[in-house]
C-alpha cells in the first residue's frame, strides 16, 4: 500500500489501497448474497452514458439478468452520465430496503424494479411493480409538473444568466472606467500629437486613436522586432548547447506573450467600432443569441436526421464570438457613457461575486433536484405513485450506500476531472481523467484518492454524485474528450451565461482552508471561468464534469480492476453504428492498462448493425434488422504487479448489449418504430420521455438481454467463472 501525505492534513492513498477496501466490501456482500465469499474472480456491470433513454434501455437489461439469476452474482456496477440514472436508482432502493424504509420479502434478494408478470394495476401490486410503475411515469424528470415546468425551468436558467452577467459585467465595467481614466490622462498628454488620426469623425466616443490601439501596434512591433532580431543571435549560438536550447525556447515563449498582449488591447481598443451608435450592441446581442440558438437548432435537426451540415463547432464558435463582443461592448458603452458608474458596480459585483456559492446557485443543482426526484424518491411517493420532493435523497449521503451490510453490487459512479491545463501531457491532451465518486473513496490517477468521509468536507450525497457524472453541459468538457463544448469561446461564453452542470470539488491534494471552501464567480470562477486557465492538481478547486467526457461506456474502471465478466449496457446515441464509444474504450484500456479487447469472430460488432439479418424477408428487411443485439470479445489482462503480489495473466470476458432491432420483438416495438423512425437511436438532446417512450427502451433492452442470457456462450462462460444460470422464456 502506497499513501502520500497532501500539503495539510488531508492523505491521499493509491489505488492498490481502494482496490482492497472494495474487494473487503464486496466479499461481506457476496455472504449477504449467499454467494462464495473467497471467490477470487469478480464480475460487474457497466451502463453507459446517454440520458433518459440509456436509463430506460439499461433498466430493461436489469430485469433480464435478474430474470436469468444473473444479476445477483454480480459484483460491480459502474455508471456514467445517463446510466447512472437507473444505476443510482437501484443503489438508493437497495438502501432503502436494507435500512427498512420499504417492505418487501425479507430473506431472499431484492430486485426493486418490478416482478414480472404482474401489473401495475393488479389487484395488490408488489413495491417492485409499484417502483417500476413510478419509473415509467417520471420519465420526463426535468418537468414533473406542480410548479416545476418548462417556464419555471427557463425562469432559472434565465436567473443564473442574470447573476452571472450582473457580476462579470460590472467587473468589465470597473475595469473599462480605470482604462477609461488611464485614455483621458493620456488624450489630455498627446492629443496635440495625434489629433490627426481618428477613427470616425462622427463618433461619439474617443475619437482619436485611442491608447489601447496605440498599444496593439507596440505589441505588434514588439513581436517583429523579436522576430527579426533573433535571426542574428543565432550566429552566436551553437547550434548543440544548452543555452540556444533555452534560448529558442524562452523566446518563443515571449512572441507568444506579447501576441497575446497585442491581440487583447487590439480587442479593447476596436469595441468603440462596434458601438458607434449604441443600437449596434442590440444588433450584435441580437446576431449572437440568433446564432446559438440556429446553432442548437442546427444541431438538434442533424442527430435527429442523421444528415450532415454545417459543422456544430463552426456555428458554435461564431455565435458565441459575436454574443462575446456584444457583452465587452454593453460594458464598454456603459462606462463610457457614465464614468462615475463604477461606485456603484465594484460594490455589486464584488458582493454577488464572493456571496454566491455557484454550486448551490447553478442550474447543475436544479438538475440534480429534479434526478432525484424522478430517480431517488421518498417511499410515500412510490407507494401514492404521486410526484413528491426527495427529501431523504437529498441528504443521504454516498458513503451511506453499498456498505459491508447492504447485498451490492458495489456502485462506481463515473465523473471527469477537468485538467486542460496540466502539465501531464496525458491528462491534458484527453481533457482530464476520469474521477470515480464511490462510497469508499473519490478521486482519479490524477489526484490519487481520498476517503469519502475526507472528500469535499464530506459532503457528497448519491444525488449530488449521480447529477455530476451526468453534467453533459459543461464548459471545457465534450464526449469522450471531444465536441462543440471544448472550444475557449463557446466555453468563455458558457460559464459567462452560467451554462454550466458541473461541480466545483475542493482538491484534495490541497489543505483545507475554513471559510473558503464554497465556490463562487471569482474563486475560481475568475481564473477557471472568464479565464480559461488553472485546470490543473495545483488549482484549490477541481471541475468535474460528466463521465462521458472521458469514457462513455463505464467499463473503464471495471478494467482497470480486472474484472473477469464485464456485461455492458452500452446505449450512447449511436445512429451511424461507428461504435465510437466502444472504440474509445478499446483505446483507452490498451493505452492505460495494457489490456487488448477482442470480439469473437461468430459475435462481432458487425451483427449488431442494421441489415446483418439478412435481406430476404420482407418484415425483416423493412426494419433493417440486426442479426443479434448483443457481441462478445475477449479481454485479455497481462500480467501485472500490485501491493499483494503479482498478478498472472489471465482472459476475461465482455458482452456488450446494444439498442438495434431484431427478430422476434413485441409487436409494439415494430409500431413505435414506425411512428419514430430514428428508434432506437433518437437523439440524447430529448430528455422528457413519456411513458410510452420509457417503455419501448426497457422492452428492448429486456428482450435483447434476453438473447444473451440464453446464448450457450454466456451461459458457458459463466458457469466457469461462478455458478449456473437459469434460461430466462418468458
Amino acid at each position: 500500500m502506497i499513501e502520500q501525505e497532501a500539503e495539510g492534513k488531508e492523505s491521499t492513498v493509491s489505488f492498490d489501497h481502494v482496490y482492497a477496501h472494495e474487494t473487503a466490501t464486496i466479499r461481506s456482500q457476496r455472504k449477504i448474497r449467499q454467494q462464495a465469499v473467497d471467490a477470487e474472480e469478480f464480475s460487474g456491470i457497466s451502463i453507459s452514458g446517454g440520458g433518459i433513454r440509456s436509463s430506460s434501455f439499461a433498466l430493461g437489461i436489469l430485469q433480464a439478468l435478474n430474470s436469468g439469476g444473473v444479476l445477483q452474482r454480480l459484483d460491480y456496477l459502474s455508471t456514467v452520465s445517463g446510466g447512472g440514472y437507473v444505476g443510482s436508482s437501484w443503489t438508493w432502493f437497495n438502501h432503502l430496503w436494507r435500512t427498512g424504509k420499504i417492505k418487501a420479502e425479507q430473506g431472499k434478494y431484492f430486485f426493486p424494479f418490478g416482478v414480472r408478470a404482474e401489473g401495475a394495476r393488479t389487484s395488490e401490486p408488489s413495491v417492485q411493480s409499484k417502483i417500476l410503475s413510478y419509473l415509467r411515469q417520471h420519465g420526463n424528470y426535468l418537468v414533473p409538473g406542480f410548479g416545476l415546468n418548462y417556464i419555471s425551468g427557463f425562469a432559472v436558467v434565465f436567473r443564473n444568466m442574470l447573476l452571472s452577467l450582473l457580476v462579470y459585467v460590472s467587473l468589465l465595467v470597473v475595469v473599462f472606467c480605470g482604462f477609461g481614466a488611464i485614455e483621458d490622462l493620456y488624450t489630455s498628454m498627446l492629443n496635440p500629437f495625434v489629433g490627426l488620426i481618428k477613427i470616425s469623425s462622427q463618433a461619439s466616443l474617443p475619437t482619436t486613436m485611442n491608447l489601447f490601439l496605440m498599444l496593439a501596434t507596440c505589441g505588434l512591433l514588439v513581436v517583429s522586432v523579436l522576430g527579426v532580431i533573433y535571426g542574428p543571435v543565432t550566429l552566436f549560438l551553437s547550434s548543440t548547447s544548452d543555452l540556444a536550447y533555452r534560448v529558442r525556447n524562452y523566446w518563443q515563449r515571449l512572441l507568444g506573450l506579447f501576441s497575446i498582449v497585442a491581440i487583447s488591447f487590439a480587442i479593447i481598443g476596436l469595441l468603440p467600432v462596434f458601438i458607434l451608435e449604441s443600437r449596434n450592441v442590440l444588433v450584435t446581442s441580437s446576431g449572437g443569441v440568433l446564432g446559438i440558438v440556429g446553432g442548437i437548432w442546427h444541431f438538434y435537426r442533424q442527430q435527429q436526421s442523421g444528415a450532415a451540415g454545417i459543422s456544430p463547432r463552426i456555428i458554435g464558435t461564431v455565435s458565441s464570438a459575436l454574443t462575446i463582443i456584444a457583452i465587452l461592448s454593453l460594458a464598454y458603452f456603459i462606462a463610457e457613457k457614465y464614468s462615475g458608474i463604477w461606485k456603484f458596480a465594484a460594490p455589486v459585483g464584488l458582493f454577488f461575486g464572493f456571496m454566491v456559492n455557484i454550486n448551490q446557485f447553478g442550474i447543475g443543482r436544479m438538475y440534480r433536484d429534479r434526478l432525484s426526484e424522478g430517480f431517488l424518491p421518498n417511499p410515500e411517493a412510490i407507494h401514492t405513485s404521486v410526484w413528491h420532493p426527495a427529501t431523504q435523497a437529498n441528504t443521504a449521503e454516498l458513503r451511506e450506500m453499498c456498505t459491508a451490510d447492504d447485498q451490492g453490487p458495489y456502485h462506481l459512479i463515473n465523473s471527469t476531472v477537468i485538467l486542460i491545463d496540466s502539465r501531464n501531457k496525458k491528462f491534458q491532451s484527453r481533457g482530464g481523467d476520469n474521477f470515480i465518486l464511490s462510497p469508499l473513496y473519490c478521486g482519479s490517477d490524477a489526484t490519487q484518492w481520498v476517503t469519502n468521509e475526507r472528500f469535499n468536507n464530506n459532503s457528497l450525497t448519491l444525488a449530488t454524485a449521480m447529477a455530476t457524472s451526468g453534467a453533459a453541459a459543461n464548459p471545457h468538457a465534450g464526449i469522450n474528450g471531444s465536441g462543440i463544448s471544448k472550444g475557449p469561446l463557446v466555453s468563455f461564453l458558457m460559464f459567462i451565461l452560467g451554462l454550466r452542470l458541473g461541480l466545483y470539488v475542493l482538491n484534495p491534494l490541497k489543505k483545507a482552508m475554513k471559510g473558503l471552501n464554497a465556490p463562487n464567480y471569482f474563486a475560481p470562477g475568475l481564473f477557471q471561468g472568464l479565464l480559461g486557465s488553472r485546470f490543473d492538481i495545483r488549482a484549490r478547486f477541481l471541475s468535474l464534469s460528466d463521465g462521458s467526457h472521458f469514457e462513455n461506456t463505464a467499463a473503464y474502471e471495471l478494467i482497470r480492476r480486472r474484472v473477469s465478466v464485464v456485461i455492458a449496457s452500452e446505449a450512447g446515441q449511436d445512429q451511424d453504428f461507428s461504435f465510437a464509444d466502444l472504440g474509445n474504450l478499446v483505446e483507452k484500456v490498451r493505452v492505460d492498462f495494457g489490456v487488448n479487447i477482442r470480439f469473437l469472430a461468430d459475435f462481432d460488432l458487425r451483427y449488431l448493425m442494421p441489415g446483418s439479418a439478412g435481406t430476404s424477408p420482407s418484415f425483416e428487411n423493412r426494419y433493417d434488422m440486426a442479426k443479434r443485439g448483443y457481441a462478445i470479445a475477449e479481454i485479455r489482462y497481462p500480467a501485472a504487479h500490485s501491493a499483494a503480489g503479482a498478478l498472472p495473466a489471465k482472459t476475461g470476458w465482455l458482452f456488450v448489449v446494444k439498442p438495434t432491432l431484431t427478430k422476434d420483438l413485441p409487436a409494439d416495438l415494430y409500431g413505435y418504430k414506425d411512428a419514430n423512425p430514428q428508434f432506437p437511436n433518437e437523439t440524447t438532446l430529448d430528455q422528457f420521455f413519456g411513458e410510452v417512450q420509457v417503455e419501448s427502451y426497457r422492452e428492448l433492452g429486456y428482450q435483447l438481454a434476453k438473447q444473451l442470457v440464453n446464448n450457450e456462450h454466456f451461459q458457458k462462460i459463466l458457469l466457469s467463472k461462478q455458478s449456473p444460470t437459469r434460461e430466462v422464456n418468458d
